[in-house]
């Protein structure tokens, strides 16, 4: 079983992630957990805003899954700390929310990346995490890209000063 898994997830280039999942029900983190990890993805859990920056800090998860209302620290400053965390890397926030005008769920994608109403609707959890996971993949390829371009203009940068000498620039003070 666990061979075929592997194969499948090889021909269809899927990777699971590691999701962290932030909601203060219980009853609706265990369903969503159990939802992510039987299609194979590892999940790592908090019951409030302030306890998931902690475990995000600690687990760097790929994707967070968060309520926005909470107590303790509500999804919305909890967002706002995770991706201040992650400076530049690409954290995919995901808030679940029962609030449904349009005020709101401009508020979840002012920080956050998507939004599923809750009821999550486990359809859309699962077709949500795939575009996710697509575009986390995309944006792996752009860093590793980003990298190799340094990488070869460091190279020339090094070969045109070492056949033309270095290029020095003046600035004039007047």
């Amino acid at each position: 079983d666990l061979a075929l898994r592997q194969e499948v997830q090889d021909r269809l280039s899927w990777r699971p992630m590691k999701v962290l999942v932030v909601d203060d029900d219980g009853y609706s983190r265990k369903l969503i957990t159990y939802v992510l990890e039987d299609a194979g993805h590892r999940v790592v859990s908090a019951e409030d805003g302030q306890r998931g920056v902690e475990v995000w800090k600690s687990e760097k998860p790929d994707l967070v899954l968060m309520d926005l209302m909470m107590p303790v620290m509500d999804g919305h400053e909890s967002a706002l700390r995770i991706k201040d965390a992650a400076g530049q890397n690409f954290v995919p926030i995901v808030f679940m929310t029962a609030l449904s005008e349009d005020r709101a769920m401009v508020h979840c994608l002012e920080v956050g990346d998507d939004f599923l109403p809750k009821p999550v609707n486990l359809v859309m959890l699962q077709a949500k995490m795939k575009v996710h996971e697509r575009n986390l993949e995309l944006n792996r390829q752009v860093l590793e890209q980003n990298k190799e371009l340094a990488y070869f203009r460091a190279k020339v940068s090094a070969e045109f000063d070492m056949t033309h000498g270095p290029v020095v620039k003046t600035v004039d003070m007047e």
